[in-house]
């Protein structure tokens, strides 16, 4: 349970970094818009650091939904950096991995409400108050989704959480915020944030898939023992998903920890 504590504690310090933060009263009136798919794939393909900007703003202004992320990470990935290729291998790849984990999230409500209870679960965990793998999923997710809306949502983290991954790796062990000089210490704890929930989500998959915890999973796997683990109708079988943290297929989020200052050792 040492990385859960570890990470458990990761959590906290983002809550108090976020805390800081003030919104934008006038988001619904300069609210940017999304254009079409091929304009994005134009703009991407021919203006690659434009184009992070511009999704960037997208972000910042609330504009992304379940009905455009999927074109803006699309084009991400067409003409950027797609995470299935391996680890990004510059800045801008780099830059590009990150947003596609926070569209993927911004684009689903409910894998929102994800990234909203990993503090919270996380927390009573490390306090003791819920140490089965089982309590820790039914705790994780949201609690009266169809399959349908299940399966959507893990779709979501699953993708955010396998390019948190590749960028994890992409920054090697011992990365501080000088060797990622473009982010700060709120970028880092928003990032770890989001990466806690998709990568908790693909090492929950991990755990059902049949070889245990190998870094295994990914968007292909099937998600119907999670669904049935989740609403009391399945167990992991004795495999525990928190252990990936202590796995080296999940060397990337070991990698996230240390950038944001703990001792995974």
């Amino acid at each position: 349970m040492q990385k859960t504590a570890v990470l458990a504690g990761a959590v906290l310090v983002i809550l108090l970094l976020m805390s800081g933060c003030t919104g934008n009263l006038f988001m619904q009136w300069d609210q940017p818009e999304v254009p079409s798919s091929s304009e994005l794939n134009g703009k991407a393909s021919t203006d690659p650091d434009g184009f992070l900007s511009d999704v960037e703003d997208y972000l910042d202004g609330g504009a992304i939904n379940d009905s455009n992320a999927g074109d803006v990470n699309t084009a991400l990935k067409d003409n950027i950096y797609d995470p299935s290729t391996g680890a990004p291998a510059d800045e801008q790849e780099q830059k590009a991995a990150l947003l596609i984990g926070e569209v993927a999230i911004a684009g689903n409500d409910n894998a929102g409400k994800v990234v909203n209870n990993v503090a919270g679960v996380l927390s009573s965990i490390d306090d003791g108050a819920s140490g089965d793998p089982e309590t820790f999923i039914r705790e994780l997710l949201p609690a009266g989704l169809s399959k349908p809306e299940f399966d959507a949502m893990v779709a979501a983290l699953v993708e955010a959480g396998e390019a948190y991954l590749e960028f994890g790796n992409s920054i090697g062990s011992g990365a501080t915020e000088e060797t990622v000089p473009f982010m700060s210490s709120a970028d880092i704890g928003d990032t770890l944030n989001r990466a806690a929930a998709g990568i908790a989500i693909i090492a929950a998959l991990d755990a059902l898939d049949g070889g245990g915890i190998n870094g295994s999973a990914d968007g292909t796997t099937d998600t119907t023992s999670l669904y049935n683990v989740v609403y009391g109708l399945d167990t992991f079988g004795g495999v525990d998903p928190t252990t990936a943290f202590d796995d080296t297929d999940y060397q990337g989020a070991q990698n996230l920890l240390e950038l944001a200052g703990f001792d995974v050792s």
